[in-house]
């Protein structure tokens, strides 16, 4: 079970880190030579990996520490940047946070809602996709790692029925 959630976790990480990157993987990326894209790409997932690490170590020994984790991350963030006198617009140039417009797909405009990123019923994918409210990039660039995520939950299952 331990070896389940290991490879879900490390699957996450790396389906974060390809959809950040159009579809990269951090083979491709570190291989690349490109140095902003591997600077922006350690900031952004480097914590995060920490972070996991720091759980694998001390989550076993109370299940509390994984969500004081979390929280710490979160809290952490913040205190640097008041610690530094960094705004968050000054973070987001520094490629700490994404912008708006890094979050918004090719399709979307400025004059949309909250309710515009629901998802629509009882057909979510489908209708959202037909409606152009879903970025396509990135559901094809987090498709390989979905799909090993979904074989991994069916071995799981069948594991567990027999």
């Amino acid at each position: 079970l331990c070896g389940f959630f290991s490879a879900v976790g490390v699957l996450l990480w790396s389906l974060a880190f390809s959809v950040d990157t159009g579809g990269k993987t951090v083979q491709d990326v570190f291989m690349s030579g490109d140095w902003d894209l591997i600077s922006t790409s350690l900031i952004h997932h480097a914590p995060s990996l920490v972070v996991g690490l720091i759980m694998r170590y001390l989550g076993p020994k109370d299940p509390k520490n994984i969500t004081i984790l979390i929280i710490s991350t979160i809290l952490m963030s913040y205190v640097v940047m008041f610690a530094t006198g960094t705004s968050l617009e000054q973070a987001q140039e520094l490629n700490w946070f994404w912008t708006k417009e890094q979050l918004r797909s090719a399709n979307q405009n400025s004059s949309m809602t909250v309710s515009d990123y629901a998802a629509p019923a009882p057909f979510g994918m489908f209708v959202g996709s037909i409606r152009g409210k879903i970025n396509m990039r990135a559901v094809m660039a987090a498709l390989p790692t979905a799909m090993a995520l979904a074989f991994l939950y069916l071995l799981r299952c069948s594991l567990q029925a027999a």
